[in-house]
Protein backbone atom coordinates (compact mmCIF):
# COMPACT_ATOMS: atom_id res chain seq x y z
CA UNK A 1 0.00 0.00 0.00
CA UNK A 2 1.35 3.41 -0.95
CA UNK A 3 1.27 5.82 1.98
CA UNK A 4 1.69 8.93 -0.17
CA UNK A 5 -0.48 10.77 -2.61
CA UNK A 6 0.43 13.28 -5.30
CA UNK A 7 -0.78 16.82 -4.83
CA UNK A 8 -0.34 19.82 -7.08
CA UNK A 9 2.20 22.52 -6.38
CA UNK A 10 1.61 26.20 -6.88
CA UNK A 11 4.08 28.66 -8.36
CA UNK A 12 4.38 30.25 -4.93
CA UNK A 13 5.37 26.90 -3.40
CA UNK A 14 7.70 26.28 -6.31
CA UNK A 15 9.40 29.63 -5.75
CA UNK A 16 10.31 28.54 -2.23
CA UNK A 17 12.46 25.66 -3.51
CA UNK A 18 16.24 25.75 -3.66
CA UNK A 19 16.08 25.00 -7.40
CA UNK A 20 13.99 28.11 -8.04
CA UNK A 21 16.23 30.30 -5.92
CA UNK A 22 19.27 29.06 -7.87
CA UNK A 23 17.95 30.57 -11.12
CA UNK A 24 18.51 34.08 -12.40
CA UNK A 25 15.71 36.64 -12.54
CA UNK A 26 15.31 36.48 -16.32
CA UNK A 27 15.07 32.69 -16.34
CA UNK A 28 12.52 32.83 -13.50
CA UNK A 29 10.34 35.17 -15.57
CA UNK A 30 10.56 32.85 -18.60
CA UNK A 31 9.73 29.79 -16.51
CA UNK A 32 6.82 31.46 -14.75
CA UNK A 33 5.06 31.98 -18.08
CA UNK A 34 6.27 28.70 -19.58
CA UNK A 35 5.03 26.60 -16.66
CA UNK A 36 1.58 28.17 -16.79
CA UNK A 37 1.26 27.82 -20.57
CA UNK A 38 3.24 24.56 -20.74
CA UNK A 39 4.89 25.89 -23.89
CA UNK A 40 8.48 27.06 -23.41
CA UNK A 41 9.21 27.35 -27.17
CA UNK A 42 6.31 29.81 -27.57
CA UNK A 43 7.55 31.85 -24.60
CA UNK A 44 11.06 31.93 -26.09
CA UNK A 45 9.58 33.00 -29.45
CA UNK A 46 7.62 35.84 -27.80
CA UNK A 47 10.61 36.93 -25.73
CA UNK A 48 13.14 36.78 -28.59
CA UNK A 49 11.11 37.36 -31.78
CA UNK A 50 14.12 38.56 -33.79
CA UNK A 51 16.06 35.31 -33.35
CA UNK A 52 15.66 32.65 -36.03
CA UNK A 53 13.49 29.63 -35.22
CA UNK A 54 16.46 27.24 -34.93
CA UNK A 55 18.18 29.41 -32.32
CA UNK A 56 14.90 29.77 -30.40
CA UNK A 57 14.55 25.95 -30.32
CA UNK A 58 18.17 25.62 -29.13
CA UNK A 59 17.59 28.09 -26.31
CA UNK A 60 14.45 26.23 -25.21
CA UNK A 61 16.27 22.88 -25.37
CA UNK A 62 19.22 24.24 -23.37
CA UNK A 63 16.91 25.62 -20.68
CA UNK A 64 14.99 22.35 -20.34
CA UNK A 65 18.19 20.34 -19.89
CA UNK A 66 19.35 22.38 -16.90
CA UNK A 67 19.08 20.14 -13.78
CA UNK A 68 17.31 22.78 -11.67
CA UNK A 69 14.83 23.52 -14.45
CA UNK A 70 14.14 19.81 -15.02
CA UNK A 71 13.39 19.41 -11.31
CA UNK A 72 11.08 22.43 -11.31
CA UNK A 73 9.21 21.22 -14.38
CA UNK A 74 8.74 17.81 -12.78
CA UNK A 75 7.52 19.30 -9.52
CA UNK A 76 5.07 21.60 -11.28
CA UNK A 77 3.80 19.01 -13.76
CA UNK A 78 3.52 16.03 -11.43
CA UNK A 79 3.18 17.61 -8.03
CA UNK A 80 4.71 16.54 -4.78
CA UNK A 81 4.28 13.37 -2.80
CA UNK A 82 2.84 14.02 0.62
CA UNK A 83 2.06 11.52 3.35
CA UNK A 84 -1.57 10.53 3.64
CA UNK A 85 -3.33 11.45 6.89
CA UNK A 86 -2.58 8.96 9.62
CA UNK A 87 -5.36 7.58 11.80
CA UNK A 88 -5.13 8.66 15.40
CA UNK A 89 -7.03 7.23 18.39
CA UNK A 90 -9.34 10.24 18.45
CA UNK A 91 -9.82 10.34 14.67
CA UNK A 92 -10.03 7.00 12.90
CA UNK A 93 -10.91 7.59 9.20
CA UNK A 94 -12.14 4.00 8.76
CA UNK A 95 -14.77 3.92 11.51
CA UNK A 96 -18.25 5.29 10.85
CA UNK A 97 -19.16 8.52 12.54
CA UNK A 98 -21.36 8.44 15.66
CA UNK A 99 -24.36 9.92 13.84
CA UNK A 100 -24.55 7.16 11.20
CA UNK A 101 -26.60 4.14 12.30
CA UNK A 102 -24.79 0.80 12.19
CA UNK A 103 -26.84 -2.37 11.77
CA UNK A 104 -25.08 -5.75 11.83
CA UNK A 105 -21.74 -4.08 11.08
CA UNK A 106 -23.13 -2.38 7.98
CA UNK A 107 -23.36 1.38 7.69
CA UNK A 108 -26.85 2.41 6.65
CA UNK A 109 -27.25 5.62 4.71
CA UNK A 110 -29.99 8.11 5.48
CA UNK A 111 -31.77 7.21 2.20
CA UNK A 112 -31.85 3.46 2.87
CA UNK A 113 -34.66 1.77 4.68
CA UNK A 114 -33.84 -0.69 7.48
CA UNK A 115 -36.25 -3.63 7.78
Amino acid sequence: MNDKQITGITLEELSATAEWRSLGAHLKRLLTVALQTRNLPAVIHETYPTLDAELQRKIAADIVTMPAVKQLIDLYAVGVAVPLPVATPDKDPVAPSADVPVVESVVVSDAATVN
